[in-house]
Parts: C-alpha cells; structure tokens; sequence
C-alpha cells in the first residue's frame, strides 16, 4: 500500500475529519497495528492521503475519530487503495 483515498459525496451528511488506519496480516483477528493518523479537509470531493513509507497490509480497518459538521451521519462514499501486490512485485 502506498496511498489511499476517500470521498465523501452525501449532501446531509457531516465530513471525516480525524481518523486512524490499522493493518493486520490474517482475519479475524484482536492485534492491529497504526498505519497511521490521518486528517481531511472539509470538502465534498476525493482526498488522496501519502503514506510516509511503503507497507504490505492485507486487512484495514478504519476509525473514526472526529466529524465537521453536526448531522447525524458521517458517511463514506469511496475508499480506494492504491500500491502493488506481492506478486506484482516479484514479476517485476
């Protein structure tokens, strides 16, 4: 995994703003380790996010610290992950 990105595109419904990635290498699991903490803007379009160093994840697991906005809901409306595979990697 190299970055990511997220969007959201819900007209009621409040921003992402803090949160915090965690990885793991099986399912299901009780171990996870920070990827890392991450803060977007207050905006309705698709945020791309760096890593500050190439990792091999195979499960994420996203959580929600903080909001803009008083709605009820925060949504998600993309999730991308962006990088290679093992296997990508060796065959080059």
């Amino acid at each position: 995994m190299e970055s990511f990105s997220n969007g959201n595109f819900e007209l009621f419904s409040s921003n992402l703003k803090d949160f915090e990635i965690y990885y793991s290498e099986k399912f299901p699991t009780t171990e996870w380790d920070l990827l890392g903490k991450f803060t977007a803007n207050n905006s309705r379009i698709e945020q791309n996010f760096q890593l500050q160093q190439k990792q091999w994840v195979e499960f994420l697991k996203i959580k929600f610290l903080t909001h803009y906005g008083n709605q009820y809901y925060c949504t998600i409306s993309t999730f991308k992950v962006f990088g290679s595979s093992g296997a990508e990697e060796i065959k080059s």
